[in-house]
This record gives C-alpha cells, sequence and structure tokens, in this order.
C-alpha cells in the first residue's frame, strides 16, 4: 500500500520533472559502456547502477524516468521497516512510512531528477540495518547502503554515525565495513589525490536549513524535531542521538565543504521521521494528516510542458521522430530566457526509442531547438528552417550548411549542447567537430 501511494504520487509529477542538465547527464553515464563512471566528480560510480537498471529494455526517456521514480517510491516501504525494526507498533510504522511517501520534500527530489538521487532510500536502508543489527545480515545491510548512499551523494558521509554499532568485533560488522570500504575504495583514492574542501561560512548552513523548510514545509519540521522526540522514549532514544549527531555533522562538512543546499538534509528524511515513533499513533497521525499532503496551484503542475521539462522533452521527441528520418543531429540555440529542452535529452529519448548511434549523427540533417522568450521567438527568423514552433521553442531543420548559414545571425546566442550524447555516442569525436554545424565560433 505505501509502495503503491508513493509512486502514485511520484508519478503524477513526471511531465513536470526536469529533463536539463544534472537530470539528463547521469542517463548518458549509464549508456556508456564499460566500467561504470560518473556523470560528474562528486559522485561515485554506484550511481550509475540503477540508471542502467532503469534503461534496460526502455522504450523511451519517459519510461526510464517512470521506473526511476518508483525507485525513489521504495522510501515508503523502507521507512516502514525502519520503525518496525526501532520497535515501532505496526501502525505507527504505517503512518511513518506514509509521511514519508507524501513529503514535498522527497516529491520535489524526485522530479528534480538530481538532488540527491537515491541517497534518502540507501540511508533509510543504512538505517533498518541497524535496527535489525541482531540479525546476522543486519550490519552487512547498514555498512553497505551507507556505502551506497555516499556513492549517491558524498554528503551523506555526514550519515556515518547512523551506522556505528556495538559489538565492533561481530562477524557481520566486519563484513560490513570490509564491503563499504571495496565499494568506496576508488571514491576514497579520488577524494585523496582530489581534496574538494574548500571552506565556507556559517550562513551558507542557516541558508540551508531555511530554504529545507520553505520547500518542505511542516513536514520538514516534523523531519527536524524527530530526532528531538525519539530522545523521549527509550525505544528510539538511540536513534534520536545518532540523527543530531548526523545533522551536527552534515553542518560541519558543509561548512569545510563551503556548499550545502537543502535537499542535503533530506538525505536524513527517514532517519528524522523514525523517531517520531516515540510518540501515540494518534498524535502522530494527526501530525500527519496536518501538514503532509502535497499538491495546490504553486506546485510542479503548473509547470506542465514548460521549458526544461520531461512532458515537453517527450513531446518535441515525438514531432523529431514524426517529422525528420534519420540520421540526425540534435542540438540547440539558446536565445533568451531558460533553455525550453536539452539536446543531449532528445538525443537521448531518440536513441531509446530505437535510433542508433550511426542514425544520431551528422550526415545529412541538423536539428535545432531554439529557446527564448516569448518577444524574441515571435520575432525569429527560421529561414525556412522551421518544422514547430511553441511560445518559447520552436524546431528547426537543415542540412549543415543551412544551419551554418542560419547561425550567422544568431552569434550572440548560446549555441550546442549536443556534446553529452555525441561524447558517449560517438566518443571518437573531437569538441570541434560537434561544432562543425555553427559559422559561429
Amino acid at each position: 500500500m505505501l509502495l503503491a501511494i508513493a509512486g502514485w504520487l511520484r508519478v503524477q509529477g513526471l511531465a513536470e520533472s526536469s529533463a536539463l542538465g544534472d537530470a539528463i547527464h547521469p542517463w548518458w553515464a549509464a549508456v556508456r559502456t564499460g566500467v561504470p563512471r560518473p556523470h560528474a566528480p562528486p559522485y561515485g560510480w554506484a550511481l550509475v547502477l540503477p540508471y542502467k537498471l532503469c534503461l534496460w529494455e526502455a522504450g523511451g526517456l519517459w519510461e526510464a524516468v517512470l521506473r526511476m521514480a518508483w525507485l525513489h517510491a521504495l522510501a515508503a516501504p523502507v521507512a516502514f521497516f525502519a520503525t518496525l525494526g526501532a520497535g515501532g507498533r505496526p501502525l505507527v510504522a504505517i503512518l511513518v512510512g506514509l509521511g514519508v511517501a507524501v513529503d514535498p520534500g522527497l516529491l520535489d527530489t524526485v522530479w528534480s531528477g538530481a538532488e540527491g538521487y537515491l541517497g534518502p532510500v540507501w540511508l533509510g536502508l543504512a538505517l533498518v540495518g541497524i535496527a535489525y543489527r541482531s540479525r546476522p545480515w543486519g550490519l552487512v545491510l547498514a555498512w553497505v547502503a551507507w556505502a551506497l548512499a555516499v556513492l549517491h551523494h558524498p554528503m551523506a558521509v555526514a550519515a556515518l554515525p547512523l551506522v556505528l554499532s556495538r559489538p565492533w568485533k561481530s562477524k557481520s560488522a566486519g563484513l560490513g565495513m570490509v564491503a563499504a570500504g571495496v565499494l568506496l575504495a576508488p571514491r576514497i583514492y579520488r577524494l585523496w589525490m582530489e581534496p574538494e574542501l574548500v571552506g565556507g561560512t556559517a550562513g551558507a548552513v542557516v541558508d540551508a536549513f531555511d530554504a529545507y523548510v520553505t520547500q518542505g514545509g511542516a513536514l520538514a519540521v516534523a523531519v527536524l524535531l524527530g530526532p528531538c522526540i525519539g530522545l523521549f522514549s527509550a525505544r528510539t532514544r538511540w536513534i534520536g542521538i545518532r540523527v543530531l549527531v548526523c545533522l551536527l555533522g552534515l553542518c560541519i562538512v558543509g561548512f569545510l565543504g563551503g556548499y550545502l543546499r537543502d535537499h542535503h538534509i533530506r538525505l536524513l528524511t527517514i532517519p528524522g521521521l523514525v523517531g517520531w515513533a516515540a510518540i501515540p499513533w494518534p498524535a502522530l497521525g494527526a501530525l500527519i494528516g496536518l501538514t503532509v499532503w502535497p499538491g495546490g496551484d504553486d506546485g510542479p503542475a503548473a509547470l506542465k510542458n514548460r521549458p526544461g521539462t520531461l512532458g515537453l522533452a517527450h513531446q518535441l521527441t515525438d514531432w523529431i521522430a514524426t517529422e525528420v528520418p534519420p540520421p540526425a543531429i540534435v542540438d540547440g540555440a539558446w536565445i533568451s530566457g531558460g533553455p525550453a529542452a536539452s539536446p543531449a535529452a532528445l538525443m537521448l529519448d531518440l536513441h531509446l526509442r530505437g535510433w542508433s548511434a550511426e542514425d544520431l549523427t551528422l550526415r545529412e540533417a541538423v536539428v535545432v531547438v531554439v529557446s527564448g522568450e516569448r518577444e524574441d521567438m515571435a520575432s525569429l527568423e527560421a529561414g525556412g528552417l522551421m518544422i514547430h514552433r511553441g511560445e518559447r521553442h520552436a524546431l528547426l531543420v537543415g542540412t549543415p550548411s543551412a544551419v551554418s548559414t542560419w547561425s550567422t545571425g544568431h552569434c550572440d546566442a548560446r549555441l550546442g549542447g549536443a556534446w553529452d550524447a555525441l561524447s558517449v555516442l560517438h566518443p571518437e569525436m573531437g569538441v570541434e567537430e560537434t561544432r562543425q554545424w555553427w559559422a559561429c565560433p
């Protein structure tokens, strides 16, 4: 039931979810063959694995993102089992799982496509392992899940106190720490060679917590109060103490690294809410009922098919697949405002729909996704290349020479965007080759 509710809510916002930048880069990292390699230095190799799983036999980008939303939905049943393991009654565990299912912050994590990735789910599983540490598999699960959380987002390292547990010399603890060490070895080596601590300010930490509460509302406050509530019961006191230490560690890591954001705090959502298992279930039910149901006109639904969303990217790919025969390249021209769609997202969608690497190469046609404010798009001179126009975007199609001629009138625009896709599909291509259809330097 909890998985169904969590999944349904996350799927409702797919059309409005982001399809730009860091939301798309991990998918191309998963398309790449060979040893798993993340799309950016802060992340670990294991981040690639769930994306590979979601890409398996996927018929398009929409289907792949849909599968990822259901992986995020696992946070709700994970919270249920963590609460049960911590001594909470079944009804209390259901209420905690419901809170995680409808948490606006975690919903935003899904729809952003990049804010912490599956880190909250892995730290929830780490808490499950600690809650069941008396079982042979408990501490192994705890350490492995924590390591995977760190590989999904480096700020999860602050949750180390969550998995520290006696007896240190037990077989399961030893196996868990060894497994975590093996998983993290490549990441530890990279941090040692390229330290990322740059120094920050206390103001950045305060701003992160302020943004966290603003985004998550009353439930965000409940997450932060959860470990304090947990101190009042012997059953949950150990969780409360650990989560408070983790929050302190998060602040320290954020200060030393000079970077802390609200979605970093969301990593501790499940451990924070489990602390509420210390209060009677009627009070917990009333709290969740008053604070957690998402929705309203100000939510992501207002962004449907707006620039940068998965809905618009899906729609534009439909146009290209219908109107443009392969082979073709998709690139972008950003005149003003925000980008309407990522060329890499459209090429990924085409690739998943059946276009091969040879279909997504420069031979005959270049598709240009032009983005701009309404007034700029209304006055856009397309030179006979336009096949589709929206209020803030247009699709142009032409030969490389025709696109090059058109680009001479738009050298003040930001041109490009195809590199993320072409560097994976055609690693032999250089940067200059991916710009040969632009006349502008």
